[in-house]
């Protein structure tokens, strides 16, 4: 592939394992080459390491599931498309997902990153991977937003969510999960929610509004008192 023109976002390529050192990409100045599906188990190597703009393999335009176990030589991947694409090749050293899942089966050492540029898009690590250092997995939506960690039986998800509330430096994409989390440690709300929850407080405890709107959430607490603090209402 010599030029960002030459591959396809509606096309399955495959990389097969006999795949000799001239099977690759070939852009002198870097860009990005689209593929609907990358598969086999090659590798395809990057022709010009020393670009001064690196080289990103845009895959998933299909919008299909499929299994990548290509080895992906010097450039990145860009996650497009609604389907999942399951990784066993050599990962790279930078992926980026902003469609559909991108699901590893090896671990992610600390040289590679992981940026969720999009709510749509997440990372699913199967439960034998190691994640040699998960700041590596970040969101790029901005400041509102985290990478939320769920666990599972055979994998762990990371994803970008809004901040909705914060218990401490902890955040969540509920404010029902805050509360459940709190423990008696003080809650403070992050976006506007429409959930309809109870938030009990207990003595000393602090719900702090930060000036969102909570229509549905009831408020109790060992005292009766609301007191007006910075942009919000904080209820003790």
């Amino acid at each position: 592939w010599y030029s960002e023109s030459s591959g396809s976002a509606y096309a399955t390529w495959n990389i097969g394992s006999g795949s000799s050192d001239n099977v690759g990409v070939f852009l002198e100045n870097g860009g990005t080459v689209q593929f609907g599906e990358l598969t086999g188990s090659g590798t395809l190597k990057y022709g010009y390491p020393n670009a001064a703009t690196a080289t990103t393999l845009e895959l998933g335009g299909k919008n299909t599931s499929f299994t990548c176990g290509v080895n992906v030589d010097g450039m990145n991947i860009k996650k497009e498309g609604s389907g999942t694409m399951t990784f066993t090749g050599t990962n790279p050293g930078e992926i980026e997902i902003a469609n559909g899942a991108v699901a590893v089966s090896s671990d992610i050492t600390a040289s590679t990153t992981v940026t969720l540029s999009a709510l749509a898009g997440s990372l699913q690590v199967a439960s034998s991977v190691t994640v040699s250092d998960e700041s590596k997995i970040t969101q790029s939506l901005g400041d509102a937003y985290y990478v939320k960690k769920t666990e599972g039986a055979d994998y762990t998800t990371y994803q970008a969510a809004l901040i909705v509330a914060k218990v401490g430096d902890t955040s969540y994409s509920s404010l029902a999960d805050a509360v459940s989390n709190a423990n008696g440690a003080n809650i403070t709300l992050c976006a506007d929610t429409t959930e309809t929850v109870d938030i009990s407080l207990a003595a000393g405890q602090v719900f702090d509004d930060g000036g969102y709107t909570h229509e549905n959430a009831t408020i109790a607490g060992s005292a009766t008192g609301i007191e007006v603090v910075e942009s919000g209402t904080t209820y003790t």
